[in-house]
């Protein structure tokens, strides 16, 4: 867990289980995020975007895996 203060409220951003993360990683990670503060840079929106689907997305699967009945 990494905390922070982001305009003034406090964030925090999670690198794992520390079943799945080493200690190291997590060091690497936590200090990775403190260069993006230090640049300005915001490090939980730094992050790349996971892709998901819009609700109509689902809606159509939906209604497709719902068509045999």
């Amino acid at each position: 867990m990494f905390l922070y203060r982001w305009h003034g409220k406090p964030t925090e951003i999670g690198f794992g289980s520390a079943r799945d993360v080493p200690l190291a990683r997590a060091r690497e990670l936590a200090g990775l995020a403190r260069g993006k503060l230090a640049e300005g840079i915001n490090p939980k929106g730094a992050r790349p975007a996971t892709k998901s689907a819009t609700s109509g997305e689902c809606a159509d699967r939906l209604l497709e895996a719902m068509r045999p009945s």
